[in-house]
């Protein structure tokens, strides 16, 4: 037989003791990175348990709740907002008919009496009542005379006399100049 044989020992021992030495480093080393990251894990967990970030997200919320409590009260103003935004603009574009008026009546005499009037732009429609006839004339040559300054068309719509007052009545039709805001 042959005395190489050697049952309990191993010629590949040799060769395996520094593989095994190189693993038993790396298993130290895994071993040390898996309680590296389990411990960098548990510490990036408790930076955000503890963070502002929960509050900050709750706070949030409430002032979402807040807002929408008053989204029908914003959308409403801001409806009236742009409502009278509207208005303001449409008055603006609007032709000052008091001035028409203030002209209208001051051409009025005296014995005159203002008995209707209508301002439905661009018509003009005045009544007046007198017990002279000359009055009433005057005042229809003073509404003519304003025609192509203030009225583009004067219309003698109606003359009467009342038989029992002796009273005269009349109704003069005119068409405004200038109307703004007409189409």
């Amino acid at each position: 037989m042959s005395n190489n044989i050697n049952l309990i020992g191993d010629k590949n021992q040799k060769i395996r003791s520094p593989l095994l030495k190189r693993l038993n480093v790396l298993r130290f080393f895994a071993m040390l990175f898996l309680f590296a990251v389990s411990i960098t894990s548990t510490i990036f967990f408790l930076l955000i348990a503890f963070s502002p970030l929960p509050a900050l997200q709750q706070q949030e919320q409430r002032q979402l709740q807040v807002l929408s409590q008053f989204q029908t009260d914003m959308g409403r103003i801001e409806l009236i907002n742009n409502r009278v935004e509207n208005i303001d603009q449409l008055l603006q574009s609007r032709r000052s008919l008091d001035q028409l008026l203030t002209l209208l009546l001051s051409k009025i005499p005296s014995n005159v009496s203002l008995e209707a009037y209508q301002l439905m732009p661009p018509i003009v429609s005045l009544t007046v009542r007198s017990d002279s006839l000359s009055s009433i004339q005057e005042l229809s040559n003073q509404i003519v005379a304003e025609e192509g300054k203030s009225f583009s068309q004067v219309t003698l719509s109606s003359l009467a006399i009342d038989p029992e007052s002796q009273e005269f009545s009349m109704t003069i039709t005119a068409s405004l100049i200038n109307t703004q805001g007409e189409k």
